[in-house]
């Protein structure tokens, strides 16, 4: 029976306690990979702010625009038949 008695108060005392649950680490200066995160995130929130008003306008100006250029065709180029395309020259 003492080696029972041993064995639970083994098994207890290896138990974590309940209180710890929340990390420790919260008042502590963020790590570097958060800071590096958090400045990516900053980086590509200001690439978005530069981006936006451009393709803002290019979208604005190729819907609005009450009449399209015209594209230059371009000019037909005599084709050869495909009968002498496959006759060896």
């Amino acid at each position: 029976t003492a080696s029972w008695s041993r064995r639970t108060s083994f098994t207890l005392q290896e138990s974590p306690p309940p209180t710890p649950l929340t990390p420790p680490t919260l008042p502590t200066p963020p790590t570097p990979l958060a800071l590096a995160s958090s400045l990516l995130l900053l980086l590509l929130l200001l690439f978005l702010l530069i981006l936006l008003p451009f393709l803002y306008y290019t979208c604005r100006h190729s819907c609005s625009c009450p009449r399209p250029r015209p594209r230059p065709r371009p000019r037909p180029r005599p084709r050869p038949c495909p009968q002498c395309l496959l006759v060896p020259h």
